[in-house]
Order: C-alpha cells, then structure tokens, then sequence
C-alpha cells in the first residue's frame, strides 16, 4: 500500500533569553511572525536561541535530522551577527560554530542570505523519533546591538526561513510516495545540479542512486523548485531531504543612549526651571 506524505503539522519556537532578554515566542507553521527584543542599548549583546517544537510524530519512514535556517540581515547599522552556534538536540560542539558570518562588527555591510545547518548528532543514524510537543534545539544565535535610535524602533532588521531535515529510514518502506513542495531541498553528490538528473519512473521522480553523506564537503542541496512527487523503494540507502517549516524577523528594538538621555534629561530641568522663575517674577511683580 502507497501513502502521501504525512510528515506532521510542525512549529518554529524562538526563545530570547540571557541577561538582557527573557521569554518565548511559538510560530505557527507557515505563518510569519514578528520578534521584537526588549528596549536595548548600544554595546548590548544577547543570546536568542531557536527551536523547533512538533506537534505529532515524525513519519516512520524518516527520522528528524536536524534543521536548515537562512537568515539575512537587512540593518547591518543596527545589529552584529557575533556567532551562530549549531545546538542540533541540544548538542553543542556537535558542528563547528560560526563566527561572524556576515563579517566582524566594524564593517557595518548589508549581508546577502546565507545558509546555515545544524545537523542532530543522531542524523546518519536514521535521525530521531520525534516526540510531540518536545523542543528540539537548532542553534544559539548571538547578537550585538549597536547605534542604539529610538527612531529605529518596530522596523525589521533581520529575517529568518526555516527547514526541518528528515533522513529516509532503509526497511522501513517497500513502496512510499512522498510529494516535496517548491522550496523543499534533496540532499546531492557534487555531480548534480539539476532535478531533471534524478532517474524518473512512470513520472515520478527516484531519489539518488549515489546517496549524500552529510559529512562529505562536497555534498549540496537541490533545490526544488517546482511541486514533485518522490517514489520511495527499498535499496535506497541514506538519502536526506528538507521541508520548508516557516519565516520569522526580528527586530530590535532601542533606548536612548545614555549621553543622550542625560542631555534629554538636562533640557527638561533646565525648561521645568525656567517656567518656575518666570511663575515666580509675575507673582513679585504683581
């Protein structure tokens, strides 16, 4: 018997936490959701780690691997990306961090969207079970605020999208259909650039003969640009693919700083004082 793809309603959970930022903030799937720090200053850094939270089993046929993220930063004036940390299943050192992705914090550029991955330590062993309602940690984003601006407040400064990555299970099918949408992605071997180098059956699309190792440098993601119909059989070996989960932005969000709170603050006293003499002259002269 053949089945549809029933991979679980899923969502995205980014946590801001650390010394500045406490509380949480659920996603739901396919739905893009606005995330707004606490008022910040300049020189302020802060830790946001992200999550996926599933809301029913994984598919018997594919283990959780891990997640994929693409982040751009529109505002370079605003924030620094100081590290990205992989914590797949919580895991930290289980992939090298990534430090300074956009550039060191001085050069103030404009990013262009950058892939990261954070594969689960259990990923080339079939992934993991998923269970409901448990978060699974992807990475600890690490962030400096700087030209902390009022004015620069409710605006976006970054976005994220988001993948969960599965891992086909060998002898778990015999005969599985399995339907990735347009902005899916198959894990490849170097030698493919192109769907249409796939082998087709009865025009559905077969997974590589020649499967990717997550650990080989050489191996990319395909993207897949159009609604294809995958048919899983037996013999497969490890083949792994990405689903598209969801969009999130942050924003941060500015307090004066304090040189300019301070001539704030002065410009007040100065004009409460002058009303009080000027009240003060008409009562005497009165």
């Amino acid at each position: 018997m053949t089945k549809e793809r029933c991979l679980v309603p899923r969502i995205l959970f980014l946590a801001a936490a650390g010394l500045l930022i406490s509380g949480s903030m659920a996603l739901a799937q396919g739905v893009v959701t606005d995330v707004k720090t606490p008022p910040l200053q300049a020189s302020d850094t802060f830790t946001l780690p992200i999550a996926i939270h599933n809301t029913s089993p994984n598919a018997p046929y594919a283990g959780w691997a891990g997640g994929r993220m693409k982040m751009h930063v529109l505002d370079a004036g605003e924030m620094d990306v100081d590290a990205l940390i992989p914590i797949a299943g919580g895991s930290a050192g289980t992939a090298p961090p990534y430090i300074e992705p956009f550039g060191p914090r001085s050069e103030n550029r404009q990013s262009s969207p950058l892939f990261f991955t954070a594969w689960h330590p259990l990923a080339a062993q079939s992934g993991i079970d998923i269970t409901p309602s448990v978060n699974q940690p992807l990475f600890d984003l690490q962030v400096h605020v700087k030209n902390s601006d009022p004015s620069g407040n409710s605006d976006v400064d970054a976005t994220f999208m988001f993948w969960n990555i599965w891992h086909l299970r060998e002898g778990q099918f015999s005969s599985e259909f399995v339907r990735l949408e347009e902005s899916d992605y198959i894990l490849v071997t170097s030698n493919i650039d192109d769907i249409f180098q796939l082998h087709t059956v009865n025009s559905q699309f077969l997974f590589p003969t020649n499967p990717a190792n997550p650990q080989d440098p050489n191996a990319h993601w395909l993207h897949i640009f159009e609604p294809v119909t995958f048919h899983l059989v037996s013999g497969l070996g490890s083949q792994f693919f990405a689903t598209f989960l969801n969009t999130a932005t942050l924003g941060i969000e500015h307090v004066p700083e304090p040189a300019s709170a301070l001539m704030l603050g002065t410009g007040l006293a100065a004009a409460v004082t002058g009303v009080w003499f000027r009240r003060r002259r008409r009562r005497a002269n009165s």
